[in-house]
């Protein structure tokens, strides 16, 4: 019997020890049942799963196909970052221009007092379009500027001699001061003349670069256009919009500007 009970006592002093010691796989939790811990800093994966491979072969920055940037490859990103397209009307990048977009740039950034900036097919800006009249400097979009006449004297201009100006507007020539061909009065186009008389070459206010009038001559034998004028009408073959309600529209009358009918038909004035 006593050797009986040695043994239960020893199993129960087993038992005890067992339960006294508990699962060690449990050690560290909480009496609150959360884990230990839990406002502690984010993880620097961004809470990404560290076991999925799908997740991290994207890396953050890394040399991964998701890596980089993190922008989505599918997308554009930001806009204003791509290349400049010459041609399509917006300056950006290293663009000078874009057809009508000159920025704030005018002809006075160049120096110039008037005129117009362009730009060319390659986005860059021209100043052909810029004058300064009065600098004695010729400029593409003056006629004659001072004493620079782009080559031209009062023989070229249909006169015998003198001494052929400029006007101040640096639009057209002088020819105040040029003398007549000696044969100028009788009757008769020759020579340098651009006219004599009635003899006019068949020239005409239109051909002269006028809409409508009646050209004549001067006693120099030069062109007088003070009866020609310009039209703020459609001459033949120009665009118009038809209205069924005005059918002229903005077509010049029949007779006026090559026009025949003087009506808007199939877009263009006829």
């Amino acid at each position: 019997m006593r050797g009986l009970y040695r043994c239960a006592s020893a199993v129960i002093a087993l038992l005890v020890l067992g339960c006294a010691g508990g699962d060690t796989s449990k050690q560290g939790s909480s009496t609150f049942g959360g884990p230990t811990g839990a406002t502690a800093t984010p993880a620097t994966n961004s809470g990404l799963d560290d076991t999925d491979p799908l997740e991290t072969s994207g890396g953050q920055g890394g040399s991964g196909t998701g890596g980089g940037s993190g922008v989505d490859p599918g997308s554009s990103g930001d806009p204003s970052a791509g290349e400049a397209v010459c041609g399509d009307g917006v300056l950006q990048g290293a663009e000078s221009c874009d057809g009508k977009d000159l920025g704030a740039m005018t002809c006075g950034d160049f120096g110039f007092a008037q005129g117009m900036l362009i730009c060319d097919a390659q986005c860059n800006l021209v100043t052909d379009g810029c004058r300064s009249c009065g600098d004695g400097m010729l400029a593409a979009s003056e006629l004659c500027d001072g004493n620079s006449l782009g080559g031209e004297t009062c023989q070229s201009q249909g006169f015998g001699g003198g001494t052929l100006l400029c006007d101040a507007e640096c639009a057209g020539y002088d020819t105040s001061t040029c003398t007549p061909l000696a044969s100028c009065g009788d009757g008769v186009r020759n020579g340098g003349e651009a006219c004599d008389g009635n003899d006019l070459g068949g020239a005409s206010c239109a051909s002269v670069g006028f809409d409508v009038g009646q050209l004549a001559c001067t006693a120099s034998c030069t062109h007088n256009t003070a009866q020609c004028e310009f039209l703020n009408c459609g001459s033949q073959g120009d665009f118009c919009l038809f209205d069924e309600t005005d059918p002229q529209g903005s077509c010049c009358d029949a007779g006026v500007g090559g026009n025949v009918l003087g009506i808007c038909a199939l877009l263009v004035c006829q």
